[in-house]
C-alpha cells in the first residue's frame, strides 16, 4: 500500500482528501501542523507529502526545507490555494504542485502521476475512476474540463 501524508491546518480539506485517497486505495495519514507531521514522519514508510504552505507556528516552505535535510526521498507535492506560478517560487523542486481551487479530481490525477495508482478497495482499475466517483459532484472537483 502506498502512504500519503496530508500536512494542512484546514480540517475540511484533509477531510475530503483522507476520504477521495482511501477510497482510492492509498493509506492516509492527516496532520494539522509541521511539528505533527515531523514526529509522524520519522520511522513511517510515507511515500508522499501533500503540502500546504501557509501554516500557523512552521510554514509550508520552511518544513520543505527541513525535510530536504532529513527525508530526501520523500516525494511531495505542495498543496496551496496560491497559483501554481507562486507555489514554484516559494517552494522550487517539489515533486508536483496543485492550485486548491482545481478541485480534488486533480490532485489525485497529480498524486497518481508522483507515486502512481493502487488497486482500488472496490476491485476497480484507474480506467473506471470516472464511475462510482462519490466527489464527481463537488464544486471545483476538476472533472468539468
Amino acid at each position: 500500500m502506498k502512504k500519503i501524508m496530508i500536512l494542512d491546518d484546514d480540517k475540511k480539506f484533509r477531510s475530503l482528501m483522507s476520504r477521495l485517497l482511501v477510497s482510492e486505495g492509498y493509506v492516509v495519514v492527516e496532520c494539522q501542523n509541521a511539528l505533527e507531521a515531523n514526529s509522524l514522519i520519522k520511522g513511517s514508510k510515507t511515500e508522499l507529502l501533500l503540502l500546504d504552505i501557509k501554516m500557523p507556528e512552521v510554514d509550508g516552505g520552511i518544513f520543505y526545507e527541513i525535510l530536504g535535510m532529513f527525508h530526501p526521498e520523500l516525494k511531495v507535492i505542495v498543496v496551496s490555494a496560491l497559483s501554481r506560478e507562486e507555489q514554484m517560487r516559494i517552494i522550487p523542486g517539489a515533486d508536483g504542485y496543485h492550485d486548491k481551487s482545481l478541485g480534488a479530481m486533480k490532485l489525485l490525477d497529480t498524486v497518481r502521476e508522483v507515486i502512481g495508482y493502487v488497486k482500488r478497495q472496490n476491485g476497480g482499475t484507474e480506467n473506471d475512476k470516472e464511475d462510482n466517483n462519490p466527489y464527481a459532484d463537488f464544486v471545483g472537483s476538476g472533472t468539468g474540463g
